[in-house]
């Protein structure tokens, strides 16, 4: 294996790895070779991320083009993730994040008491696009009031059950 040495003059020679006594290696082919793979590899990735952020930011408007504001949203976010620095990524994402608010909001008053699970995927959801945002805070409120719901119809059932109206409880449970 040869490694390349400097010589006081300032040239370059090689020599074995068996080394010539008193010459020092300085520079490993090999680690050279490493450090250029590297930064070529990062230059490449960055160029690559560009790609995926243009990629993303299509996708995204695509889907807010079709009315999906909420897979619109996540994939702006991925967009502006890997580019924070493009103004019109974070516009978008924003313009994104509005629709989606404003339909899980509306959403939120439309899920039933029966309904329950996907009122909480809701919130969760709605916590996850704006978490200090008011309309996330309207979601929230409204599973509270469907759970104050449900709890009022369990009480009125379990009333009627201890009354002796089994059935009329079974069917307010339904």
């Amino acid at each position: 294996m040869a490694t390349f040495d400097a010589s006081p003059q300032g040239h370059v020679s090689a020599s074995s790895a068996a080394g010539v006594s008193g010459v020092r290696p300085r520079c490993n082919l090999g680690r050279l070779s490493a450090l250029l793979l590297t930064v070529q590899l990062i230059i490449s990735g960055g160029i690559a991320t560009a790609q995926d952020a243009g990629d993303l930011y299509r996708e995204g408007k695509a889907l807010l083009a079709e009315g999906k504001s909420v897979a619109a949203f996540f994939q702006l976010e991925k967009a502006v993730t890997l580019k924070p620095t493009t103004a019109r990524y974070a516009k978008l994402r924003d313009e994104a994040r509005t629709l989606a608010l404003d339909w899980a909001a509306k959403k939120a008053e439309a899920i039933p008491i029966a309904s329950y699970p996907e009122l909480v995927e809701l919130v969760k959801l709605a916590k996850a696009i704006g978490p200090g945002d008011a309309r996330t805070s309207q979601v929230a409120q409204v599973l509270e009031r469907r759970r104050l719901e449900a709890l009022s119809v369990i009480d009125e059932a379990r009333t009627l059950a201890e009354a002796g109206s089994v059935d009329d409880a079974e069917l307010q449970l339904a």
